[in-house]
């Protein structure tokens, strides 16, 4: 047991629990984490990346023929860590049961915290997908708002045809997106795409893919789903990898689905974990209080390879 019959706090079980706390951030990834680049060389609060040019390759058969150099010019794209706290977990003396797990790995409080965690990681991604990127000269502060050319309209309907009303996530909205990052020369072969949709949004793509069933595109939609549904979540839709996901801004009814490429973004590992267990005084009964620290950064580099998608759900 942790806890001795006085109440007491041991040492070695504050370095358990620390131990158990780290071992549990490696071992439990954020829905948007698992799909998108973690950079270790994060190490600092202010992190700066490079946005680098396209190479070119060309034939040149010529004898003694020339080869004009050119500068490697590229902007600046930077993020800065966020201090994230663990909101104090309270127990009465008389928690005898759940402060003995305290610093189980399996235990309630680091389970809790770890989906506590993930959600705000998750909730910190979308915020970064559509706020302003910072960049510009040294300090790399110069904030650029997210391009509206980067919105596919609520409304949008299929190539070649006029805007109709507000829609939900339908294929067209999807296969746009699609054609978009192609024209980028983004290999799809070599690349992660990946969707991120509510709950919603996938009973909506789903029911349209039944009202149209000879449909070629609704076949591929109903397959996919019944991928999803017996448990293969890794399947993909028209080359992307789907999340489902809560988290996703709604305003008057309409949801902002993201479309992104996964090296659109940039991650900084979890770092500075601090965990405590503190005993309060007389006036709480000598109350013991759970509590952890950590940072934890990411920020938007490639505006062109995030895509936000509108979807009416109301």
């Amino acid at each position: 047991m942790s806890f001795g019959p006085t109440y007491t706090i041991p040492e070695h079980t504050r370095r358990q629990f620390q131990d158990s706390f780290e071992a549990a951030i490696q071992q439990n990834d954020a829905k948007f984490a698992s799909v998108t680049n973690v950079d270790p060389k994060w190490t600092a609060k202010q992190y700066v990346k490079r946005m680098r040019d396209t190479q070119e390759w060309f034939v040149n058969n010529a004898r003694f023929g020339s080869n004009t150099a050119k500068e490697f010019e590229a902007g600046f794209r930077s993020g800065f860590w966020q201090s994230l706290d663990m909101r104090p977990v309270k127990f009465d003396r008389g928690d005898q049961k759940l402060l003995d797990t305290i610093s189980l790995p399996t235990g309630e409080v680091i389970q809790d915290s770890m989906k506590a965690l993930n959600r705000l990681r998750d909730d910190l991604f979308i915020t970064a997908a559509m706020a302003d990127s910072l960049g510009g000269s040294d300090p790399y502060v110069t904030p650029t708002a997210f391009p509206a050319t980067q919105v596919i309209p609520v409304n949008y309907v299929k190539p070649g045809a006029s805007l109709g009303s507000n829609s939900g996530l339908h294929i067209w909205k999807i296969l746009n997106a699609r054609k978009r990052f192609q024209d980028l020369q983004i290999d799809f072969d070599r690349e992660d795409m990946v969707l991120a949709i509510s709950p919603d949004d996938e009973t909506y793509l789903m029911l349209s893919a039944e009202a149209a069933p000879n449909e070629a595109w609704a076949k591929v939609v109903l397959d996919w789903f019944m991928k999803r549904s017996s448990g293969d979540m890794e399947a993909k839709l028209f080359n992307f990898r789907v999340i489902t996901t809560t988290r996703l801004p709604i305003v008057s009814g309409i949801t902002t689905c993201l479309a992104f490429v996964k090296r659109a973004f940039c991650w900084a590992p979890i770092s500075g974990v601090d965990t405590r267990i503190d005993e309060g005084n007389a006036d709480t009964r000598h109350a013991i209080t759970v509590s952890a620290y950590a940072n934890f950064g990411v920020f938007r580099v490639f505006d062109e390879m995030v895509l936000e998608i509108p979807s009416y759900n109301a």
